[in-house]
């Protein structure tokens, strides 16, 4: 129960963004120029120009889903509205509207790059760019030393041929499509604890069994709908059974005899539940808790990261406790009592080979563990099917 509250908790803490429920995601170019004089800014701005064409044509075809404007672009055509304010002969014209665009177009970016081209020899020139997301994390960073004419003359220049690779080792656009899991585990164990005793004059035995029989089955049919966004459904069943059987030929009477007694106790442990949790509230509705992250590594693979947690549901306890010897006989009807239990799940499958190029994403496998203490066995079944535009 404690885990699957944690995984809603970071799963509530992935989803709060803006652009959860859009498969369009926003860049925000704001650029700079630099240079030791007049010819030099002025080449600058031209380096600045180039880029921005380029970039968008590499962007768009790398990441369709991908929409860019120019931070410059924005202050130009609504800033001039807002400077009218301080105008004395503004009267009751109202630029309230036009303010709550510039703002909203400003926050709903996802991600902002800065950039600055710049000369520093006739021949040689420097590209500087950051990109980061709305949350502050750093994305790209470099400063490059390339030519002139690089800048000016080739269709996609180093900077930015590296600027869309380095954007390739995360999810820009969305990978959507459906995720299926089946988890299986098994216990069956039996011990044993059996020594002498001595009691009334002769020897005597202590043994305790105790046998435990576990199966669970976890179905969950995922739909991953945007970057971290994931819908659909869970089937769990439980059974579990534990039965201790214990003799003791010295057990201790409340009047101090000692003699034979055989305790037997059976606990049978039985659940089904349907359905996965919605607590999560993200732009003020409840959505699924459940959440799906990729992540790309340097070396040209992912890793698949799924976290979810199912509704509440009914883990029946049913208890039947029989004794019988020289004392504290006991012969009492089964007691069953209803606890609430949830499910959590929380898988990082990988890595497969794959970057954020790729149009699909798809693997399908399973693999087994064994808890070293309980020896208790999980078999997990996947695959997914995930693409992007």
């Amino acid at each position: 129960m404690k885990k699957a509250i944690a995984i809603i908790a970071v799963i509530f803490l992935l989803l709060n963004t803006n652009s959860i429920y859009s498969q369009e995601v926003y860049f925000l170019f704001d650029g700079s120029y630099s240079g030791e004089n007049r010819e030099q800014q002025v080449l600058s701005k031209s380096f600045n120009a180039v880029f921005i064409v380029d970039v968008n044509q590499a962007i768009q075809k790398e990441f369709p889903c991908a929409r860019i404007s120019l931070l410059q672009d924005i202050s130009r055509f609504c800033l001039p509205e807002l400077e009218l304010q301080r105008n004395p002969a503004f009267g009751d014209q109202k630029v309230e509207e036009r303010k709550t665009k510039l703002l909203t177009h400003l926050n709903n970016s996802d991600y902002w790059v800065s950039f600055c081209f710049y000369p520093i020899s006739d021949e040689m020139a420097i590209a500087s760019l950051k990109c980061s997301d709305k949350k502050g994390k750093k994305l790209v960073n470099f400063a490059i030393e390339t030519t002139s004419a690089d800048l000016i003359l080739s269709h996609s220049s180093q900077a930015v041929t590296k600027f869309i690779k380095e954007l390739s080792k995360y999810e820009i656009c969305p990978y959507t499509g459906t995720m299926n899991f089946e988890v299986k585990t098994e216990r069956n164990e039996k011990t044993t604890d059996a020594y002498p005793i001595y009691c009334n004059g002769a020897d005597k035995q202590y043994k305790k069994e105790v046998e435990i029989n576990e199966k669970s089955v976890e179905i969950w049919k995922l739909n991953k709908t945007d970057k971290y966004l994931t819908d659909g459904s869970l089937s769990y069943t439980l059974r579990e059974e534990r039965l201790t059987n214990e003799l003791n030929e010295c057990y201790l009477c409340p009047s101090g005899r000692k003699g034979s007694r055989v305790y037997t106790e059976k606990i049978i442990q039985t659940a089904n539940i349907e359905g996965l949790s919605i607590e999560s509230v993200s732009k003020g509705k409840n959505i699924p808790d459940a959440r799906t992250e990729i992540t790309f590594l340097e070396d040209g693979t992912y890793t698949i990261e799924v976290m979810a947690a199912s509704k509440t549901g009914d883990l029946k306890v049913k208890t039947e406790i029989h004794a019988e010897g020289t004392c504290d006989v006991i012969n009492k009807p089964p007691v069953t009592i209803t606890k609430k239990a949830d499910v959590p799940l929380n898988l990082k499958l990988g890595p497969f080979p794959g970057s954020g190029i790729d149009k699909i994403l798809s693997q399908n496998g399973s693999y087994q563990t064994e808890d070293p203490v309980t020896k208790e066995k999980t078999t997990v079944t996947y695959n997914f099917n995930l693409k992007r535009d």
